[in-house]
């Protein structure tokens, strides 16, 4: 882990074992769960110096509503789990008992009909928020270990996790922030790396 701070450190630890306590939620749906966002960009970079994940607090997990199963529903498995929906009101914006948010996001092609809550019944609208750019993910993943970073939980989980395609698509938008359309340029680059993938996919000189 880098040395950026024993509050950023602490921060990190304390997200990590929050993101386990949502990937212990969600057991029963981890074929559907896809790890992204920032939490997926330290798994990926085994903690070299990548300022951006982790100076966040937040867990950014994809669900895959064409793996999601009906039972146990989503917004029940959440609050079993100790997670309250977030004061600010987006669907799919979930928080621990200590402040630490996790945002459960279904890609918008699959989302249904809605402007943000994704319609995947019998799901309720609010379990999860539709967004844009995440399309990659369901593309571009593998499956890794998740690990608590604190010394005294000793949970392992292997998860989904996002490819470096599909975090392209994401960072590519979060770096329009202030000066640009972030969701028009993630889901841009989302559409263009799944197009690679289809096209390097079918070339048998990359993939005998």
């Amino acid at each position: 882990m880098n040395s950026t701070g024993d509050s950023s450190a602490d921060l990190l630890v304390r997200a990590r074992s929050v993101l386990l306590d949502a990937l212990d939620a969600l057991q029963d749906h981890s074929e559907a769960v896809i790890v992204i966002g920032a939490q997926a960009v330290y798994l990926r970079t085994g903690g070299i110096d990548v300022a951006l994940a982790e100076a966040t607090k937040d867990s950014d997990v994809a669900v895959d509503p064409r793996l999601l199963a009906d039972a146990p529903l989503i917004e029940a498995a959440m609050g079993s789990a100790g997670f309250l929906p977030d004061t600010n009101g987006q669907p799919g914006a979930w928080v621990s008992t200590d402040g630490i948010p996790v945002d459960l996001m279904v890609p918008e092609a699959l989302a249904g009909p809605g402007r943000r809550g994704a319609r995947i019944p019998p799901h309720d609208a609010r379990a999860t928020r539709r967004a844009k750019g995440l399309e990659a993910a369901l593309v571009d993943f593998s499956e890794m270990e998740v690990s608590a970073l604190d010394p005294d939980d000793h949970r392992v989980w292997r998860v989904k996790a996002a490819g470096p395609a599909a975090l392209g698509s994401m960072m590519a938008g979060r770096a329009e922030e202030g000066v640009g359309d972030p969701e028009q340029v993630s889901t841009a680059t989302s559409i263009l790396a799944c197009d690679l993938v289809d096209v390097l996919s079918g070339d048998e000189t990359l993939y005998p």
